[in-house]
């Protein structure tokens, strides 16, 4: 597991680094009576899917990281952290 902060992550003692799960405390201050809204990023890189990588993924399956652009993603994360 691993720590976000604003300006850093942290990987928590006794847990696995490669388990690809983050603790945000960046919003410490949100209670139920907040406006919350939860945004998925699966939802965001649909929209950007590479159709014609996912086409030829039926013959090279090795292809598939190559559907949702590692650029892509780490853009619309930074946009939505920021």
């Amino acid at each position: 597991m691993k720590k976000v902060f604003k300006d850093k992550i942290l990987n928590i003692d006794g847990t696995d680094s490669f388990d690809h799960i983050f603790l945000f405390d960046y919003f410490s201050d949100i209670n139920s009576s907040s406006n919350v809204e939860i945004i998925y990023l699966r939802d965001l890189l649909e929209q950007i899917r590479n159709e014609e990588i996912l086409e030829k993924v039926k013959q090279k399956p090795a292809m598939y990281s190559e559907v949702y652009s590692p650029k892509d993603e780490l853009e619309i994360f930074t946009e939505l952290f920021e």
